[in-house]
């Protein structure tokens, strides 16, 4: 039992050694996919899923983020195309349209979402899926506590004033 627990927690760390080393060895604009593996790791982590289940579930997750993605970035194009129109000073018409248009782009991505969320009801015991649904709801104010916080010490010397200052200066 403590072997099975020790062999966990030492997989665990390695994962995520590996993983901000791969995400701190990156290019910027790579953001996306290391905050996805970020988020599947952490997902796994508090899921303490069997290597079995946590292979089956990061196939059928991974396909619905999939589809989230892809209605978000309807959502991002039908929202570039209704300021872009709302700069051009277009007609009522087209404005109306356009607004239409990215009201269903949101109504078919809070569906996604939601259809995510129920899919994994049958999938995990319900304790884990209680824990699959909060840490989907708190997953993004999480990270922006995360980025915050790096961007509030991005750039901190000794003493926090910067970069090579010194407190006796």
């Amino acid at each position: 039992m403590l072997i099975s627990i020790f062999k966990k927690t030492a997989i665990v760390l390695i994962v995520i050694t590996i993983t901000f080393s791969y995400c701190y060895s990156q290019p910027a604009n790579k953001a996306k996919e290391r905050i996805a593996m970020m988020k599947k790791m952490k997902l796994l982590e508090i899921l303490n899923l069997d290597e079995q289940a946590a292979e089956k579930f990061l196939i059928k997750y991974t396909a619905y983020e999939k589809k989230v993605d892809e209605q978000r970035m309807a959502v991002d194009a039908a929202a570039d195309d209704l300021a872009e129109a709302v700069k051009k000073d277009v007609s009522k018409d087209e404005i109306a349209n356009l607004t239409e248009k990215l009201i269903n782009s949101q109504v078919k991505l809070n569906d996604a979402f939601l259809e995510k969320l129920r899919a994994f009801k049958t999938v995990l015991e319900p304790k884990e899926y209680a824990k699959f649904l909060v840490f989907e709801s708190k997953f993004m104010k999480e990270l922006q506590k995360i980025l915050l916080n790096m961007m509030k010490n991005r750039g901190r010397g000794p003493g926090g004033r910067g970069p090579g200052m010194n407190d006796d200066e």
